[in-house]
């Protein structure tokens, strides 16, 4: 009696477990993420795939590279991987944003407050925080930017590196590897000589900085050169908090400067002209 007992609550069993399984597997990457708390347009509409394993690893297959747009220009690598928690996208790859003429790879995304309506990404340098609104529903993607267009490939080649920041500028439609950049940045901390002194060391301290300039009632340090952005960053973020201001070619102030000279000269020969 107890035989035939045991193997109708194995049967039972094996039901339950292959009940789970098909709802599993028929539940979309975006519903995923919704049940998890966080906001459905958080992965483009080109997910073919994903697995989920018993530790949260969540493990997301797309079609190909592409970019899409938020808040500004992101980047989705073939695979992205994190570790989802209730609310939480934690140790993300394959997933970075353009901030300031620069791509940042996505480490943390976090749903804090839901009432609050914003969601905070930690782009290793400085955290942010977006409307949820921007992320309900699921965006297209366009790979043939990346994989087609030559600024794509830039950004392709660019995003592919999952810890280093970009050392490139955007400008006028184009993409310039690395060059003279101008980097100004907010430093919470520098409040007095000492502490203003503490950041200009920290940032002279990085191969290529060419000149340092601090604003201590602004509480801005402008770095100038052909150097490591990230390693300034992160020297700076010993001393404190560090904010991002702008990023931009050093040079592109000076070369207007040229063109408007050269546009003197012409009208000096254009008035000898005419004296002759």
């Amino acid at each position: 009696m107890a035989l035939p007992q045991f193997h109708f609550l194995l049967l039972l069993a094996l039901i339950s477990l292959l009940s789970i399984s098909s709802s599993s597997s028929t539940t979309t990457i975006h519903e995923l993420l919704r049940s998890h708390g966080l906001p459905p347009g958080l992965l483009p509409n080109s997910v073919k795939s994903y697995t989920l394993s018993d530790t949260g690893l969540l493990e997301v297959y797309l079609d190909q590279p592409c970019l899409t747009k938020f808040d500004t220009m992101a980047f989705y690598d073939s695979v992205v991987k994190a570790n989802l928690t209730y609310r939480s996208l934690s140790g993300v790859q394959g997933l970075s944003q353009e901030e300031l003429f620069l791509w940042l790879p996505v480490v943390d995304i976090l749903v804090d407050d839901p009432k609050s309506g914003l969601i905070l990404f930690d782009i290793g340098l400085a955290h942010k925080q977006l409307s949820l609104s921007l992320f309900e529903d699921p965006r297209d993607c366009k790979s043939d930017q990346v994989m087609k267009n030559e600024e794509g490939k830039m950004r392709k080649t660019a995003c592919g590196r999952s810890v280093e920041l970009v050392q490139g500028v955007y400008s006028n439609g184009e993409w310039s590897n690395f060059g003279a950049l101008k980097v100004v940045l907010k430093v919470m901390t520098m409040t007095d000589e000492r502490t203003k002194q503490k950041a200009i060391e920290a940032a002279a301290d990085i191969y290529g900085v060419d000149s340092i300039t601090a604003d201590l009632k602004e509480q801005k340090l402008t770095v100038i050169g052909e150097m490591d952005t990230v390693g300034v960053v992160k020297n700076l973020k010993k001393v404190g908090k560090v904010d991002i201001i702008s990023v931009g070619p050093a040079k592109e102030e000076k070369k207007e400067d040229k063109k408007e000279e050269k546009k003197d000269d012409g009208k000096k020969e254009e008035k000898k002209e005419d004296k002759k």
